[in-house]
């Protein structure tokens, strides 16, 4: 019984990291519009997840490897947490700010599925 509430709580783990990377597409047109940016910070911010993300692959599947995967996921929900509260007051200061913050979201969901 223990495998499945493991797998249970794995499964809401991933619903979660991937709804809120998710949700940056599909509201940076709103987002966009009331911080006033144009196509480029819409085009880096969109694209500053996908560095952090790619940069980290195969560096999380080594770690989990040696470690195991649950330190890597706790701290993918814990990191992806926070980033979604610092998400309003990183648009009300840049698109940089928010690039920021993507990317380092990026960075550290990135070990969370090889693992």
């Amino acid at each position: 019984m223990a495998w499945l509430t493991q797998c249970v709580l794995l499964g809401l783990i991933r619903l979660i990291l991937q709804g809120c990377r998710l949700i940056v597409g599909s509201t940076i047109v709103f987002v966009a519009k009331d911080a006033g940016w144009g196509r480029l910070e819409i085009g880096w911010v969109l694209s500053s997840f996908s560095g952090g993300y790619a940069l980290t692959q195969l560096i999380g599947g080594a770690g989990a490897d040696r470690v195991g995967g649950k330190m890597f996921m706790t701290v993918a929900l814990l990191t992806t947490a926070v980033s979604c509260a610092l998400f309003p007051a990183a648009v009300h200061h840049s698109s940089t700010a928010v690039c920021v913050l993507l990317f380092i979201q990026g960075l550290l969901q990135g070990p969370a599925f090889p693992s």
